[in-house]
């Protein structure tokens, strides 16, 4: 709101709140707009936003307790801004390398790995995993019920490798682990409860720490971003991976599209024959300029 106390303070004919017309709110929303920092960049929709919300608020507040006649900013449009790519994409390269971290020969590892297969198989939320129940899952269709947010019920389907790996857990370490019978949760702790997030975080990040990788924010997110982006690479219908992930608009789903775009730019960029061509170009360019500054001298 001090920013556009500042913007309005030059307006000769503006002394009260009172006097602030609709006029004037949208010709705020064009100075946003046309603003250039320093930098000479414009402001960037989340900055434009904030400032409309806040002058918003301001203005919504006094007409509520009725200190201005009506409220100059009725029918004003923030800008929608664009929501952030997620963060910790892995490459196709990079999941192998994580899924394969594991001790498959020990209790723990073997119980891991199960998981590890199964965030990247289904795509499903950290959260979604440990409610996991042994109800929820047939294992003979290669299928998993999950209660996501807000309670609602998905079915996704569990691919081969993380089915394997989820039958051998069931068959040779949950029995080991299970002390009280009444427990019916899938993936249990070293001693018999339900596993809790901190425990799951921790082993990854040991595991993220053990294959080098040195992004950001690698976690379990990121292997349910990385199925998302590798399947719509692969050519999945964008509605399969939003009834994949529960998310309940296609919108969010939507966010995907832009990394798989990202991705398929970048093999434009190498494969196409006339980026090539202008490859060839530069390079020829750039050896005619050497050869004529070297005949100068």
């Amino acid at each position: 709101m001090a920013y556009f106390a500042q913007w309005i303070k030059d307006k000769d004919d503006i002394t009260h709140p009172k006097d602030v017309t609709k006029e004037n709110i949208y010709e705020f929303q064009e100075h946003l707009f046309n603003y250039k920092t320093k930098k000479e960049t414009h402001l960037v929709l989340a900055t434009q936003g904030k400032r409309l919300r806040a002058v918003k608020c301001f203005f919504r507040f006094l007409s509520r307790r009725d200190l201005i006649l009506f409220d100059p900013t009725t029918g004003l449009e923030l800008p929608k801004e664009e929501r952030g790519l997620p963060r910790g994409i892995l490459s196709k390269y990079e999941v192998r390398k994580l899924l394969n971290q594991p001790d498959e020969d020990t209790l723990l590892g073997l119980r891991n790995k199960a998981m590890l297969e199964l965030f990247y198989s289904t795509g499903i939320r950290l959260s979604e995993l440990l409610n996991i129940k042994l109800i929820d899952l047939d294992i003979e269709r290669g299928l998993l019920r999950i209660k996501g947010k807000f309670k609602k019920e998905r079915i996704v389907p569990v691919g081969s490798i993380a089915k394997k790996y989820i039958l051998a857990y069931i068959e040779k370490v949950r029995p080991k682990l299970q002390r009280d019978k009444r427990i019916t949760t899938l993936f249990l702790s070293e001693r018999g409860n339900p596993l809790e997030k901190s425990a799951i975080n921790t082993f990854v990040a040991a595991y993220v720490k053990k294959t080098g990788i040195r992004k950001k924010n690698i976690n379990c997110h990121a292997l349910r971003h990385s199925c998302a982006t590798h399947m719509l690479e692969a050519g999945a219908d964008i509605r399969y991976i939003q009834e994949l992930l529960g998310h309940k608009s296609l919108e969010t789903t939507q966010i995907y599209t832009k990394l798989a775009i990202t991705g398929l730019k970048k093999i434009h960029l190498k494969t196409h024959p006339r980026e090539k061509d202008y490859r060839r170009e530069l390079k020829l360019t750039d050896k005619y300029w050497h050869i004529k500054k070297q005949k100068r001298y």
